[in-house]
């Protein structure tokens, strides 16, 4: 199986996750057991749609004035922002650890890394997980503005806008939001972890 079908299986697993803590949520809340049983039976009779070749379902989030991208298939989950305990400067790109569900997570400096002012954190900021192959890790966010779909043959490379020649930008879209590649990312702060292990 081909790297890019991988991806859309996982982008099809995220959306029945979002689906299936829908349905539960509404079976917790619910008052009205008809309404439940009409809703449930409403979305069991429409398929899920696995997205064209030629698009990307990504996860959009804003992060100092900016308005970024991750693609779905990497997201595990979205969740405020509650602890952050700051790293050492001599440990970045690594910001900081902050807990996901009871787990520690590393969170990336993503804004220094994109030479964007630093990272702070704020009481309505959000925590986006992501899971590779490299392994997993956080990114913050001051905001998570839902999914979409982005096309790959209307990305605008990342040397031909601001940016520059950024390894860590897949494109940018036609109305300005910023495509982060996932998979760098997470490796980025891998590889700087194991550098630093081979320091000492």
């Amino acid at each position: 199986m081909t790297d890019r079908r991988v991806r859309i299986t996982r982008s099809t697993e995220r959306l029945r996750k979002v689906s299936d803590d829908l349905f539960s949520s509404l079976e917790t809340e619910a008052q009205d057991g008809t309404a439940l049983l009409e809703a449930r039976a409403a979305a069991l009779a429409t398929p899920i749609q696995r997205p064209p070749e030629d698009e990307l379902d990504v996860v959009l989030f804003a992060l100092k004035g900016e308005r970024f991208a991750l693609e779905l298939s990497f997201l595990s989950e979205a969740l405020r922002l509650r602890t952050l305990s700051i790293l050492p400067v001599s440990l970045r790109p690594a910001l900081g650890v902050s807990t996901a569900r009871g787990e520690l997570v590393t969170v990336l400096d993503v804004p220094e890394l994109l030479g964007l002012k630093a990272s702070g954190m704020t009481d309505q900021g959000r925590l986006i997980v992501l899971e590779g192959d490299s392994g997993r890790l956080a990114v913050l966010a001051d905001r998570v503005d839902g999914v979409a779909k982005v096309r790959p043959a209307e990305l605008i490379p990342a040397n031909q806008t601001p940016w520059g020649d950024q390894p860590l930008i897949v494109g940018v879209t036609p109305d300005g939001v910023t495509l982060l590649d996932a998979e760098h990312l997470i490796s980025t702060l891998h590889s700087e972890k194991s550098r630093g292990l081979d320091d000492k």
